[in-house]
C-alpha cells in the first residue's frame, strides 16, 4: 500500500510545483482553494467560499503548464499567492504555483429494495497507511482522490459512481453512500493501479442532506476482500 501512496503523491506533483532560486513574495504558494471556473478571459475561478479569484499571473507553473488554459465548468483545486494591490492589501488577481483538475463522474439513487453493485475491481478513496489522502466533502459537490485497479493500457474506460440507497439513506447521522466500479469485460483481469481525480455533484442527494453531519462513502478496497468505509464530516 506504500507504494500506491507514493504513486498518488507522485501524480499531485506532475501537476503543480516549480523550484525557486529565492523566497521572495510570489515564489510560493500561501493559499489553496476548491473552486469552478467560471470564466476562461481571464481564467477565473469561483472557490466555494464564494470568492472569485482571477489567475493574472501563470509563470509559477512549470512552462510545460503555461497558459494556464482550463475549461469552463471544470472543477479544480488551485495553489496560488493573492497578488497585492497599490495600498499592500490582498487582491482577488492571483498568482498561480499549481493545480489539480477534477474529472466528472455520476451520481445515482437506487430505488428501494435494489442492490448496490460495487463492480468487479477494486477501489481506494485513500490510503490511511501512507498518511496521504485528498477529499473534498460539500454538501454541494465531492472532489476526490482515487486509486483503481486497472488493465493498464484501458485506463480511461473507468466509470465511477456514488449511489444512495433509498432503503437507508442516512445512518447515525451520516449520508450513506457507495462507491459503485465500472469498466468493460476486457477489465475483468486488472494488471496495474490507475490513478485520477473526480467529482461528484451532489445535487441527486438534496433531500436527504439536510440534518446530517457528514458522508459514509462504501468502497471496495484495493487488497481487502470486504467493503471499506470512509467517514467524513461536510467541510461547510
Amino acid at each position: 500500500m506504500k507504494k500506491i501512496a507514493m504513486m498518488m503523491l507522485a501524480l499531485a506533483a506532475t501537476l503543480s510545483f516549480t523550484s525557486c532560486d529565492s523566497a521572495g513574495p510570489g515564489d510560493y504558494a500561501t493559499d489553496v482553494a476548491y473552486g469552478t471556473v467560471v470564466s476562461t478571459m481571464p481564467v477565473t475561478l469561483m472557490t466555494d467560499a464564494n470568492q472569485q479569484l482571477v489567475v493574472a499571473d501563470d509563470s509559477g507553473l512549470p512552462t510545460a503548464n503555461r497558459p494556464y488554459s482550463p475549461t469552463y465548468g471544470q472543477r479544480a483545486l488551485i495553489y496560488y499567492t493573492p497578488l497585492l494591490t497599490a495600498d499592500g492589501q490582498k487582491s482577488s488577481q492571483v498568482k498561480l504555483h499549481g493545480y489539480i483538475h477534477f474529472d466528472r463522474a455520476e451520481t445515482a439513487v437506487i430505488a428501494a429494495g435494489e442492490e448496490v453493485d460495487y463492480g468487479q475491481l477494486s477501489v481506494d478513496i485513500y490510503n490511511e497507511g501512507g498518511n496521504y489522502y485528498l477529499v473534498h466533502v460539500t454538501k454541494k459537490v465531492i472532489d476526490m482522490a482515487m486509486m483503481f485497479t486497472a488493465n493498464e493500457s484501458k485506463m480511461s474506460e473507468h466509470e465511477f459512481t456514488l449511489v444512495l440507497d433509498e432503503d437507508e439513506p442516512v445512518t447515525n447521522g451520516y449520508l450513506n453512500l457507495t462507491l459503485a466500479h465500472g469498466a468493460s469485460e476486457a477489465e475483468s483481469s486488472a494488471t496495474a493501479i490507475g490513478a485520477s481525480f473526480f467529482t461528484f455533484d451532489m445535487s441527486d442527494f438534496a433531500a436527504h442532506i439536510e440534518g446530517t453531519t457528514g458522508v459514509v462513502i462504501t468502497a471496495k478496497g484495493i487488497n481487502k476482500s470486504e467493503p471499506v468505509k470512509h467517514r467524513f464530516m461536510w467541510a461547510n
